[in-house]
């Protein structure tokens, strides 16, 4: 769960990091901080789908685990 809802973030950050700063190079300011805001508010989101997904994959980890023992 740990390891998926970190994975998410971090792809997060980097995308919307990213973003933010080629508007600040190519863009204007505001365009900037718009972006900075919607990826503020989707971080929430975003860590709750990656730790979904973490559980999704342990359970389906264990599964497998389970077939093969």
């Amino acid at each position: 769960m740990t390891t998926g809802a970190v994975t998410a973030l971090t792809g997060h950050v980097v995308v919307f990091g990213a973003t933010v700063l080629y508007t600040l190079i190519n863009g204007t300011w505001p365009g900037a901080l718009t972006w900075l805001g919607i990826g503020v508010s989707l971080a929430l989101a975003t860590l709750l789908l990656g730790a979904v997904a973490g559980v999704a994959g342990g359970m389906l980890a264990k599964f497998i685990e389970s077939i093969r023992s």
